[in-house]
């Protein structure tokens, strides 16, 4: 993996000052690509299609976007709505708008950038929650149903837009990544690690190397890809 060449290609990524997303900004730039970040701490807001527009019109050339924004309510900060009889309808809608609707429009506008040029290839930052039900014996009250609802969604969004565009060389797929350790508490990581087979949460870096591949010239033969890198956890 370490071969692929990012040098000249123009990558947009949104939610890129979160923890994954950053990470992500900065590997990508050391492999040689040109990095803009759409996130709202730098005042790019997702949910407003106009600025996006705004945006993207002028950046010349994208050749890849990566859609990383999306809410990841904490169950530890007390805040919101958790499982389906405590649904804050208010909440559940600023969720979806990030993570759901905010991933659309950004494919909506840049996507629609790629088509013009002919080639592009989106990349969908999904979840094994978006694929499996959480665990909920693993958390002290349920994990957030918005995140579920949100990243299983990206999964219909990617297999549809992998076949709008395809035509015209626009490749869409769909990451689930794992569980990133993050200095969690060790009883909840000791009772996550025995759900996967490789017995350990991922490190961060474990997913710089299929976000260069999908990134690259060499994946230019994928598209409507769901691919699970997630310690095997969605295999049992």
């Amino acid at each position: 993996m370490t071969s692929l060449k990012l040098k000249n290609k123009t990558i947009v990524i949104t939610g890129g000052s979160g923890f994954l997303g950053s990470h992500l900004v900065h590997m990508l730039q050391q492999y040689g690509a040109s990095v803009f970040n759409f996130d709202i701490k730098e005042g790019f807001d997702v949910r407003d299609k106009s600025a996006l527009q705004k945006i993207a019109n002028d950046i010349t050339t994208i050749d890849v976007l990566i859609n990383c924004a999306c809410n990841n309510p904490k169950i530890e900060s007390g805040k919101g709505f958790y499982g389906l009889e405590d649904i804050d309808i208010n909440i559940l809608f600023e969720d979806l708008a990030v993570g759901l609707i905010g991933a659309t429009l950004s494919i909506s506008v840049i996507g629609s950038k790629m088509a013009e040029q002919k080639h592009g290839s989106i990349i969908n930052i999904g979840s094994d929650l978006g694929l499996i039900g959480p665990d909920q014996r693993l958390y002290d009250v349920p994990k957030p149903v918005s995140y579920s609802i949100a990243k299983s969604g990206l999964v219909g969004l990617t297999k549809y837009t992998a076949t709008y565009w395809a035509d015209r060389n626009v490749r869409c797929n769909y990451v689930a990544f794992g569980g990133i350790y993050n200095s969690q508490p060790k009883e909840f990581v000791d009772k996550l690690c025995k759900l996967i087979p490789l017995g350990r949460m991922a490190d961060i870096s474990d997913y710089d190397g299929i976000i260069k591949y999908l990134a690259s010239d060499e994946s230019q033969y994928m598209t409507g890809a769901v691919i699970s890198v997630d310690g095997g956890r969605t295999t049992w």
